[in-house]
């Protein structure tokens, strides 16, 4: 008979009932032993000591607590074992590394949740992937480095704890609950699928528009901490995850997403102060990331860290999305640290060009040195790069020559002294400096005497707009105030409606050029006018086109295009949405045929048959209102066939007549009978007769005749209208007859 060979972790069962060996070897011998029937069964017998808690589940479950390292979640429903991975012995090497501790090896937690992958490390934690077994969801498990770490690191640990349980943002880490493993605190969080912001960029810089898209976002969680009394003193990329927006999976290793599909979430709140509570940094003790420690941070001065800190952290990472690197960094951390304190960052837009001049505002002034030179709060830092994103002016303005000069003079005293000595040396020296300086004085008077006049003129436009918005607004009033008037049913005889009426037709026409201006105004803010304001001022340019009022049509027009093509497709309802480019056309083409530019006015009459033709598309096939609409479009078409031909283009006019043409027969075969459409077709052939050569005018005359010589017209008005055209299709005839 074969004995089965010992099982070389059975050696651990003594020392693991005991509690004599390390957390990795107890880890890995928790991993094994329910896979192994032969260290189950001494477990069993060997055990005089009551089971740990955690032992008693593991004893009664005979699936393993733990799935292998990489692998997804254990499994998704707790009442179906099948699905449970299984866990392969360690060979007698992978042993061997797993005790020594060269292995990271999933902790032994005795918990609800199954460690699955090991995502990082920081300073004094280890980050899981874990399952969550009763509620069936991935989750982090956060657990101190060393289980017998020191008090501060352990009350650190707490505090973080305690930080993420006052937060609720969509942008940051969201903590579950926090449980105790021998004692041990262990933090369970949410779980951020994607890379870290460090691990995203790699050292490449992104576009300035994701990046201040970015930052916003995270000011929005910075700020809901800061409201709460909650400062996190750590902000860097490592400490950015990146979430896949909804509609977008992690980036597979052969392609990136681009940054807008992202959600960042701020994590690590391990170096966070709580405003209510003690700080647990002592004077001289230096805490984070040499690269993005803030000033005071490298300077061990905890009583002025605060929100300034995190603005300063918020500008290493809006200068690493722009640079691909942080603004300090050596390979030697107390180079770096001496560099903060003494040396300005260089200039974003130095490193890598086409950064506009208003992020890079922004960015330098996250980054001086002095708190209280830095925004005030962490809202008007998101403020200016909603302005940047939204093309308004920042608040932030670069720090001037002589500033820089001073704060510079400040962190180098020696150096300060030495040159103010040579430069006194050479003022004594030289006569000629005396003008220089008087010269230089001048031209800086100069210099504040044109921003002067640049900040009054601006002041004036301002005010002038100011001033059209009243005027506008007072003319709203007076539309309403009149028009209530009119209809009233007990206006006093002496009133005249009609002048009142033309009264505000006049008003309204004098206002149309400022009102269209207003509207693009809007737009260039980027507000999107309301539909029934631009319709508005359609109505006014028509009012003060009929009434002669001189305005900039030339200009006015094309504004009031581009603000018609903007108007997004569910604002309108279809058929108001072309009645609308109708209007706009007409008045168009009434504009440049008053202007001598016929084929300008003819283009616009076939645009306005087109929109006609689209409008049809919106009636009910049996409405008789379609007919209507038709009628108008051959009446479009024809008034394009006249400019054509003032224009001089025979060609474009005898299109527009044979598209007249077609029209006009389809309304007669909508309506054999009616007369009226019997007339206008006559009218249109007589128009293309005109236009056709001799002999095929001929041709199109005969069948006319033949068509409609011998109806019998009912109206007096059509009768007449008819007989003369057809009167006139006969006289095409007699030049051909032999």
């Amino acid at each position: 008979m074969i004995t089965p060979a010992r099982c070389q972790y059975s050696e651990l069962l003594f020392h693991y009932l005991h509690a004599t060996i390390d957390d990795h070897s107890a880890a890995a011998f928790e991993a094994h032993v329910s896979d192994c029937p032969q260290c189950l069964a001494l477990l069993r017998q060997n055990q005089t000591e009551p089971e740990p808690e955690a032992w008693l589940r593991l004893l009664q479950n005979p699936f393993p607590a733990f799935g292998p390292q990489n692998s997804g979640p254990p499994f998704r429903d707790s009442a179906s074992p099948e699905s449970v991975p299984s866990v392969s012995p360690p060979t007698a090497d992978g042993a061997e590394q797993m005790l020594s501790g060269t292995v990271q090896s999933p902790p032994a937690n005795g918990l609800r949740y199954a460690c699955t992958r090991h995502i990082g490390s920081g300073g004094s934690g280890d980050v899981w992937e874990a399952w969550d077994q009763l509620l069936c969801r991935p989750v982090a498990l956060k657990f101190l480095k060393n289980s017998a770490a020191p008090l501060d690191e352990t009350h650190r640990f707490m505090q973080e704890a305690t930080a993420l349980a006052r937060l609720s943002h969509s942008h940051i880490v969201s903590i579950h609950e926090l449980q105790y493993v021998r004692g041990t605190p262990v933090l369970v969080m949410e779980l951020v699928t994607g890379p870290s912001l460090a691990q995203y960029l790699k050292g490449r810089p992104c576009p300035p528009t994701d990046a201040a898209t970015l930052l916003e976002q995270l000011c929005q969680a910075v700020e809901h901490a800061h409201g709460l009394g909650v400062i996190h003193r750590d902000l860097k990329p490592s400490n950015v995850l990146l979430k896949p927006a909804p509609g977008f999976s992690t980036a597979t290793p052969d392609t990136r997403l681009e940054l807008a599909h992202w959600l960042p979430k701020i994590a690590d709140f391990g170096l966070a102060h709580i405003t209510d509570q003690p700080t647990l940094t002592l004077p001289g003790q230096q805490l984070g990331t040499p690269s993005y420690m803030a000033p005071e941070q490298v300077a061990a001065t905890p009583e002025k860290s605060g929100p300034a800190t995190d603005i300063y952290g918020l500008g290493t990472i809006l200068y690493e999305l722009l640079t691909g690197r942080p603004p300090f960094a050596s390979s030697d951390p107390s180079l770096t640290m001496a560099m903060i304190l003494r040396n300005d960052p260089v200039p974003p837009g130095t490193l890598v060009q086409g950064i506009p001049r208003d992020l890079e505002t922004i960015c330098m002034k996250c980054l001086r040195k002095e708190p209280q030179s830095r925004y005030s709060n962490v809202a008007a830092l998101r403020q200016d790069c909603i302005a940047f994103l939204q093309h308004r002016p920042i608040t932030a303005r670069p720090v001037s020559m002589p500033s820089r000069i001073l704060a510079w003079a400040l962190r180098h005293p020696a150096e300060s002294t030495a040159i103010s000595a040579c430069l006194g040396l050479l003022v004594a020296v030289t006569a000629f400096a005396l003008r220089n300086a008087h010269l230089s004085d001048k031209l800086a008077a100069e210099a504040l005497e044109k921003v002067r006049l640049t900040e009054e003129k601006q002041a004036i436009q301002i005010k002038q707009q100011q001033e059209v918005h009243a005027k506008f607004d007072q003319l709203l009033q007076a539309h309403h105030h009149f028009l209530q008037f009119i209809e009233n049913r007990n206006l006093p005889q002496r009133s005249n409606p009609e002048a009142l009426r033309s009264e505000i037709i006049r008003s309204a026409s004098e206002l149309a050029g400022p009102y269209i201006e207003l509207l693009d105004q809007k737009v260039q803010a980027g507000q999107q006018p309301k539909p029934e304001e631009i319709r508005l001022a359609i109505d006014y340019l028509d009012m003060a086109f009929h009434n002669h009022i001189p305005t900039d049509y030339v200009n006015r027009i094309p504004m009031l295009k581009g603000l018609v093509e903007n108007i997004t497709t569910n604002a309108l309802p279809p058929r108001q949405m072309l009645e609308t480019k109708l209007r706009l056309e007409g008045l168009h083409a009434r504009f440049a045929s008053l202007q001598k530019e016929h084929a300008k006015a003819g283009q616009s009459y076939e645009n306005m048959a087109s929109f006609l033709e689209e409008q049809l598309l919106t009636f009910a096939p049996d409405d008789l209102a379609r007919l209507g609409r038709l009628h108008v479009k051959v009446l479009m078409l024809m008034n394009a066939r006249l400019a054509y031909l003032e224009a001089n283009r025979p060609d474009l006019a005898l299109q527009a007549n044979n598209l007249a043409e077609a029209d006009a027969s389809r309304l007669l075969d909508a309506e054999p009978a009616n007369q009226q459409w019997m007339a206008l077709l006559l009218d249109v052939r007589l128009n293309q007769s005109q236009i056709l050569p001799p002999v095929e005018a001929a041709t199109l005359a005969t069948t006319t005749l033949s068509q409609f010589q011998n109806t019998s017209w009912n109206s007096p008005d059509v009768a007449e209208k008819a007989s003369l055209i057809l009167a006139k299709l006969q006289a095409l005839l007699r030049p051909a007859t032999p």
